[in-house]
């Protein structure tokens, strides 16, 4: 199986053959991070011109709840790809690091393609925060880089920087 990637819209050449297909839509949204969107299409089998529409819409939330208010950071760790051989687990995924307090994640697949070797998981280690950072109404997502971590809480003062993206 061929693999790359492909900024849409476009046309994208494949020879014959079996594909998995999987694409990730981010959506701004104002005074918060962007939402990321995950979404497959199973297989499609190539054996004549084909469109694709990969549509981010027919996604659900994914997320992660748990009866204790104080665990509410950690890992996260979102899955979707092919598995061509049980035996050895070969097949081509997509992986994504996420942070449980901090992503909106969606995922779906397209409605009515399936596949017997497609996969979905997701991984959480949910933990309570070592760290907490927040304007007052936002949290802010944050490391402490040095050891040891002070303990205690503390009022810091803050300047608001310049906000960029690195589009590469």
């Amino acid at each position: 199986m061929p693999h790359g990637e492909r900024t849409l819209p476009g046309r994208l050449r494949l020879p014959v053959g079996h594909y998995f297909i999987t694409g990730r839509v981010y959506t701004e949204q104002p005074g918060r991070d962007r939402s990321l969107t995950s979404i497959s299409y199973p297989e499609l089998n190539l054996t004549t011109d084909n469109e694709i529409t990969l549509d981010a819409r027919t996604a659900h939330q994914v997320s992660v709840r748990t009866d204790q208010p104080d665990v509410r950071d950690g890992t996260w760790y979102s899955m979707a790809g092919t598995v061509r051989d049980p035996r050895t687990n070969e097949g081509f995924r997509v992986n994504y690091a996420l942070r449980p307090r901090f992503s909106e994640f969606y995922a779906g697949s397209v409605p009515g393609v399936s596949s017997p070797s497609f996969v979905y998981a997701d991984t959480y280690k949910l933990t309570t925060p070592t760290l907490e950072l927040s304007t007052g109404a936002t949290d802010v997502m944050s490391a402490w880089l040095t050891d040891p971590m002070p303990e205690g809480t503390r009022q810091l003062p803050l300047a608001y920087g310049l906000s960029s993206r690195c589009v590469m």
